[in-house]
Formats: C-alpha cells, sequence, structure tokens
C-alpha cells in the first residue's frame, strides 16, 4: 500500500512540476514576443484560463486520490477491528476451557481428598472400637480376677 501511494505522489509531484513550468514557459514566451498590448493580454487571458483548468483537474484528481486512500484506512481500519474481535473472543473461550479444565481437575481431588477423609475417618472409628474393646477386655478380666 506505501508502495502505492508512494507512486501516486510521484505522479502528482511531476505532474505539479510540469504545469508549473509548462505555465512558467508560456508566461515568459509571451512577454517576451513582440506583440501588441490587446493581443498580450488576450495571449496572457488564454494561458491563465488554461493554468486555471489545469489546476481544478489537478485539485478534482488529488481529491479523487484522497477519497480512495479514506476509503482504503477505513477498510483496513475495519478490518483491523474485525481481527482484533476475533482475536478476543478466542483468547476468551481459551481462558474459559482452561478454568473448566482447572475447575474438574479441582473437583477430581476435592472427592479424592474428600475419599481419603472418609476412609481415614472409617479406620480411625474402627481403631478407637477394637480400643475400646480392648479395654473393656481387660477391664473386664482383670475385674475377675479380683
Amino acid at each position: 500500500m506505501t508502495t502505492a501511494n508512494t507512486a501516486n505522489e510521484s505522479k502528482s509531484n511531476l505532474l505539479l512540476g510540469t504545469l508549473i513550468g509548462g505555465a512558467a514557459g508560456a508566461l515568459i514566451a509571451l512577454l517576451l514576443a513582440p506583440k501588441s498590448g490587446r493581443e498580450l493580454r488576450s495571449d496572457l487571458m488564454d494561458a491563465m484560463q488554461t493554468l486555471q483548468t489545469k489546476g481544478q483537474e489537478l485539485m478534482a484528481a488529488c481529491k479523487e486520490k484522497a477519497s480512495e486512500t479514506v476509503e482504503a484506512v477505513r477498510e483496513q481500519g475495519s478490518q483491523l477491528a474485525d481481527k482484533a474481535h476475533d482475536m478476543t473472543d478466542r483468547v476468551a473461550e481459551a481462558s474459559h476451557q482452561v478454568i473448566d479444565r482447572a475447575a474438574d481437575v479441582t473437583q477430581d481431588k476435592v472427592e479424592k481428598a474428600q475419599s481419603a477423609g472418609h476412609r481415614a475417618l472409617d479406620n480411625a472409628q474402627s481403631t478407637s472400637h477394637k480400643a475400646i474393646d480392648q479395654a473393656d477386655r481387660a477391664v473386664g478380666s482383670t475385674a475377675s480376677k479380683q
């Protein structure tokens, strides 16, 4: 895109230089030519009208190029905005997936810890019952000896 803009700028500068050079050459030729005042004024008016017409054409071409450039920038800006929205959506979706996976892993670990806690509690309860039973037997055998 920048190469095309540079080429267009170069063409515009060349056209402007040509117009200015042509106008200057025509003015010099008119001033140095041996003509009457009326003929000279008429030729100057013709040259001014030609220069004015060329200037208007150049201005119209510049406006058209500027309009095309604005439209191209607008389209590229819109495309960049669309890409940014798409990227944001993708990042958000990936984040949701990571969070969901982390929640699943955490839930699994919580369930395993809960299960291990229940087993430990059951083992402690069983061990406690066995200890109480042994204590009861020990107390019972000590009481029967007396």
